[in-house]
Formats: C-alpha cells, sequence, structure tokens
C-alpha cells in the first residue's frame, strides 16, 4: 500500500447532490458510472466517439452555461462545482425529453449505444441556442462519430426540432428540466474548493496526486515539484487511457483566474492559457483580428473537444501536426513562460520548438499566455489536409499571413506542420517572396523553393512524395484564394 490524495468533490448529477472522493487518475465516465448512470457508453477512450458524451453546466462571468463534453478523457475532479447531465435527468421511457421523443419518432436512435451521448450534444446545443441553424446543428454533432442507421434520419429530427424552436412553440422550459434553476443557484450560493484527503492505496496506482488549485500562488508552489500541467487534458488522458501512460502527478491550472481571459494590451491580444478553442473562436475580437484563428478551430476536432481544450495545450503537446501551433505560428504569436517564483520571459513561437517534442521551456516553467500581434493583413488563412474534414490528425497543415501594397509583397510568413519534427515556417520561401511583386510565375517559382524546404517523413497519413506535393500546394491555394478563388 502507498499513500496518494484523493480529491473530495461536490457537484450536482442530474437531480442528485453528489458529495464523494475521486482517485486523482479517475475519469468522469468512471465516476458518473458509480454513481448509476449507465447510459453514458465507453467505447473509444479517446474523445473522439462521442457515446460518453455529457452536459457540464458551470457558472461564469457571463452566467451559467452547459457545454457537451466528453467523459472518458475528462478528469472526475473537474466535476466540482457543476451540474452534470446525462439522458437520466432528462426524461423516462414513459415521458421523453422533446430531444429523445423526436429523435425516437424519426427512428434516429439505431441500437441505442450512442444514441445518449447524440442526445446529450444536441441538448448541450439547444440549452445555448434555442434556435440554432441546421449547420450549427451538424457542426454540434460532428464528434458523435457512430451512427449506424446513417445519418439522415438524424438530420432530419434535427430539422423537426429547429422548426419547433423556430416557431416558438416551446420555451426554453422545455429544453433545460425545471429542476435546473435550484441547482444553478445552489452552485451560485456554495462556491466550495476542492478538499485534498490522504488515503492509502495499492501500489499499482499510477498517480499520486491531482492538483487544482483556485490562486495563482498555490499554483506555483505545487510546480516546484515538476508535476504535468494539465488543463483541458484531451492529450494526456488519452495517453492514459490508450497506452496506459499515467504521469505521477498533474496540476491543473484551469481554476487559475490570472490565466484566463482575451484581453487586447497596446497592439496585441493576449490569450489566457486556459481559454478554451471554443472561446477564443467565438470571442469578437479574434473573430475581428484573427479570422484565420477560427478557421482553424472550426476544422479541429470535434464541439465536445474545442470545449475543453486550449491552444496553450496545443502547443506544449509539441505534436509535428498540431493545428493550432501551425496557425499561431502563422500568425506571428509569441508565448508567456512563467515560472516557479512568477518570473515570465517572452519567446517567440517560431523559436519555441528545438526538436521533436523538445521545447524552449524549463522545468520549472508553464506557458501562462499567448500573444499575437494585431496587424492590418491583406490575407491570413489556414489548410489542413486530412482524409476527413473534420476530426482528424492533420498530414500537412499551413498558415499564411501577407501584407501586399501595390502587389509587392512587403511582409510574409508561413508557417508549416507535418513537414519535418516540429512546426517550422519556410524561411527560404518567406526570404525568396518578401519585397517581390505577385505574380504567376513568381508563385511557381516558390513552390519548388519550398518544397525543398522539408523533408517529410512516410506515416499513416502519406507518403513523403505527398507530403511534398501538399506542401507546394498548400503555398499556390493560399494565393488563389488571396485573389478570391479557390483550387
Amino acid at each position: 500500500m502507498k499513500k496518494i490524495k484523493v480529491n473530495k468533490i461536490r457537484f450536482w448529477l442530474n437531480e442528485k447532490l453528489i458529495v464523494t472522493e475521486c482517485l486523482p487518475s479517475e475519469t468522469a465516465l468512471e465516476l458518473v458510472h458509480r454513481m448509476g448512470m449507465q447510459s453514458v457508453k465507453e467505447v473509444c477512450s479517446e474523445g473522439d466517439c462521442g457515446a460518453c458524451t455529457i452536459a457540464v453546466g458551470s457558472l461564469d462571468e457571463s452566467g451559467f452555461h452547459y457545454r457537451s463534453v466528453t467523459a472518458c478523457i475528462y478528469p472526475a475532479t473537474k466535476l466540482h462545482g457543476t451540474h452534470v447531465m446525462t439522458t437520466e435527468g432528462l426524461g423516462t421511457p414513459d415521458d421523453m425529453h422533446i430531444i429523445q421523443s423526436t429523435l425516437y419518432e424519426n427512428h434516429a436512435s439505431q441500437c441505442g449505444f450512442c444514441t445518449p451521448g447524440i442526445v446529450m450534444s444536441v441538448f448541450a446545443l439547444f440549452v445555448e441556442n434555442l434556435e440554432p441553424t441546421l449547420d450549427e446543428f451538424k457542426t454540434a454533432l460532428e464528434g458523435n462519430l457512430c451512427r449506424c442507421t446513417g445519418y439522415r434520419h438524424i438530420v432530419i429530427a434535427g430539422e423537426e426540432l429547429i422548426e419547433t424552436m423556430h416557431e416558438g412553440i416551446f420555451s426554453a422550459d422545455v429544453i433545460l428540466p425545471g429542476y435546473a434553476g435550484a441547482i444553478q443557484e445552489d452552485l451560485k450560493n456554495n462556491k466550495t474548493v476542492i478538499e485534498q484527503v490522504e488515503r492509502e492505496y495499492y501500489d499499482h496506482l499510477p498517480v499520486d496526486d491531482y492538483y487544482k488549485p483556485t490562486t495563482l500562488s498555490d499554483a506555483l508552489d505545487y510546480l516546484r515539484s515538476k508535476p504535468n500541467i494539465i488543463c483541458g487534458a484531451t492529450d494526456l488522458f488519452v495517453e492514459a487511457n490508450i497506452r496506459r501512460e499515467f504521469k505521477h502527478r498533474y496540476l491543473d491550472i484551469s481554476g487559475i483566474p490570472e490565466f484566463n481571459g482575451i484581453e487586447q494590451i497596446n497592439s496585441e491580444i493576449r490569450l489566457g492559457a486556459t481559454v478554451t478553442l471554443d472561446e477564443a473562436a467565438t470571442n469578437q475580437m479574434i473573430i475581428d483580428n484573427f479570422p484565420a484563428l477560427c478557421e482553424t478551430v472550426a476544422i479541429m476536432s470535434s464541439q465536445q473537444i474545442r470545449n475543453v481544450a486550449t491552444f496553450a495545450g496545443n502547443i506544449c503537446n509539441a505534436s509535428p501536426i498540431a493545428d493550432g501551433t501551425s496557425a499561431l505560428m502563422g500568425l506571428n504569436a509569441t508565448v508567456e513562460l512563467m515560472n516557479s517564483e512568477g518570473c515570465t520571459r517572452i519567446v517567440k513561437l517560431k523559436d519555441f520548438y528545438l526538436g521533436y517534442k523538445k521545447m524552449e521551456m524549463r522545468e520549472d516553467e508553464l506557458l501562462s499566455a499567448i500573444y499575437l500581434p494585431i496587424k492590418e493583413y491583406g490575407y491570413s488563412g489556414f489548410i489542413k489536409s486530412s482524409k476527413r474534414t473534420n476530426v482528424d490528425i492533420s498530414s500537412v497543415n499551413s498558415c499564411l499571413s501577407i501584407d501586399v501594397k501595390h502587389d509587392i509583397i512587403e511582409e510574409i510568413t508561413i508557417s508549416y506542420g507535418g513537414v519535418k519534427e516540429c512546426t517550422a515556417l519556410a524561411l527560404e520561401t518567406m526570404e525568396f517572396l518578401k519585397g517581390k511583386r505577385v505574380t504567376t510565375e513568381l508563385i511557381s517559382e516558390a513552390m519548388e523553393i519550398v518544397s525543398k524546404e522539408f523533408t517529410p517523413i512516410s506515416d499513416v497519413r502519406g507518403s513523403d512524395e505527398y507530403r511534398s506535393l501538399l506542401i507546394k500546394n498548400h503555398l499556390k491555394k493560399h494565393f488563389l484564394r488571396m485573389e478570391g478563388e479557390e483550387l
């Protein structure tokens, strides 16, 4: 036996108040199963299929919101202070919720294994937006991949739900169960902190501690123990589930106020390390100044993942094919690194990677913020080549930002992912293009130069020849987009 720290958490599960202890390695899926919610299914254990989707309600500065989350890779500790909803909390076989009955009546329920996750994804959409478009309905279901009777019946059910809500036949009360209001008031008035308790446990438990502080000073103190830093945990908990690769201890920074928020500071936009992909893509400052970043988020993962994953996590995961990293590098981002003493330093993202999974970040540092310079780009865009449009890993991705005056390229940044051991700039091509007049011949020459800058490898997502062709074509496609055309 060995001593570990377990977390005592308080949250609501449907209509029931739960006060329980959870292990540092426990997922939300395991916890709700422990509480008897068997509708939450486990299939892929990677957050991809959506069968385990739950709705997690929490309070922020703009009010109380419910967001879809894949429970299989969501740490159980994060449920503290939330209202978790599963299909058991929506309706019964004799008194189904409108979403459940509409799916059922339109023969969209299939074998039933994945249906609860679909119900909760649709619930999370409608509870936040009573009148979504059909495209928004489809987007909400991008992360629910198992649809064994086909897509059409689900879409028909969506069309019916949308029409019903647009006609104003039902109010918000028909979507959110009546008991939710009292629960939200309870959570507003009972903001408790997570209590850690030392317990003796079996030696084979791989994780000793999952610490989720609410103050910066506590986080920095814990940083001295050299833990693994997490926020959304959408990568580390996949490693734990699939490869059984656990970390000794985790520091969850998602509750640190200083690491949250989006703000303009002089001529830069600051993205706090805990800002989620969805928060970034729906922020008006990002929409106005960095449409390429919104374009990137739209084809990254699924809504369930975008609700919890962060750009900071994308950067620190250091994957050579990370979409977010490529977009940020193409937009000339810098990162703020904070050490255990609270001291910060700024590193340009283009200089952050030293090799495969090697970063310009010390053991006593964490990434606290990302800064994006506000510039008048004539064009900025992100392109991703993958086997499917959504919920897939890139073979090659790229971001280009350019400022052209009188047909002369004054500034240009081109980043690529999936072409070497880390995301990188096409420096030779940028140098070649800068100061020149944009012509068809120039673009053709640049395509040849950029194809020789990188030596991609072959793997399951594409051969080296295929990737080399994509590198060239991405550059051409960016310039065509700049001229208002498409490849």
